[in-house]
């Protein structure tokens, strides 16, 4: 291994962090070709600090058995976030490779039934980090339609919310667990379609977020687009129907990016000293 490569891997290891940071700024397939190199370990340590959407663009670039013992390494909570926005076919090659003391729990939470918020949910709308800087949170930008930043923990559990007004008025530097609110108003994955019709909390709120029985964040439903569902008959079990108008996916912007992972990525080695990480 060049002296580059073996830098650049340090580098991940002690920083991940910093290093999905970097990565967020590469094509899925080169950030995919850097982090397979990794040990799993040391991949699932920047898998677990990577945006949802962005890891999920590059989990569906690695193989899927190199995928799996990745996805081995992180929480339960975190795993089923990032397979349930890989498309069908990745999706369900992953789940086949993962091992047999993961696999079940993984399809458990999986298998929300249709006609529930949880089967609604758009997980499109991505939440942030409880340390993540105000100014950060701006700069990724978020969906113009729902006007709320989701803020959750380590584990990805709901733990807070800010109004997007809130956002913008607060001082860059400041983290989002010193400004968010809580309790936050949220719905279980559970929740019938039709019974979240009738939910009082539509006189305050634009959108609820849909929580796990773990709090773990799973999407949002926007009351525009559950008005704009077919009803779900509560006379008639079996028959419901999910909600089928979804949100685009608003752009996320990403800063910075290390020469050293460029290289290690492209598999290729240093010219110079300078280029040495």
């Amino acid at each position: 291994m060049s002296t580059m490569n073996s830098l650049a891997r340090r580098y991940a290891t002690a920083h991940p962090d910093a290093a999905a940071n970097r990565l967020e700024d590469l094509a899925p397939d080169e950030a995919a070709a850097f982090l397979v190199r990794l040990e799993p370990e040391e991949a699932a340590a920047v898998f677990a600090e990577l945006w949802p959407r962005t890891a999920a663009a590059i989990l569906d670039r690695v193989a899927a058995d190199q995928a799996a013992t990745i996805l081995e390494k992180l929480t339960l909570s975190r795993t089923v976030a990032l397979i349930r926005q890989l498309p069908a076919s990745a999706r369900a090659n992953i789940l086949n490779a993962l091992p047999p003391s993961l696999e079940p729990r993984v399809r458990k939470a999986l298998s929300l039934p249709s006609g529930t918020a949880g089967s609604a949910a758009d997980s499109a709308v991505t939440p942030c980090d409880a340390d993540t800087r105000v100014g950060e949170a701006l700069t990724r930008g978020s969906d113009p339609r729902v006007p709320y930043l989701y803020v959750i923990d380590r584990e990805y559990r709901l733990v807070g919310v800010i109004h997007r007004r809130e956002l913008e008025s607060a001082e860059e530097g400041a983290s989002l667990r010193s400004i968010m609110k809580t309790p936050v108003q949220k719905v279980p994955a559970t929740t019938p379609l039709a019974v979240l019709h009738q939910h009082g909390a539509w006189s305050a709120f634009d959108a609820l977020p849909v929580v796990d029985s773990r709090d773990a964040f799973l999407g949002v439903i926007r009351h525009k687009a559950l008005r704009a569902a077919p009803r779900v008959s509560t006379d008639r079990p079996g028959r419901a129907t999910a909600l089928t108008t979804l949100l685009e996916l608003g752009e996320v912007y990403w800063s910075g990016l290390f020469s050293a992972i460029e290289v290690f990525a492209a598999g290729g080695a240093p010219t110079e000293a300078g280029d040495i990480l």
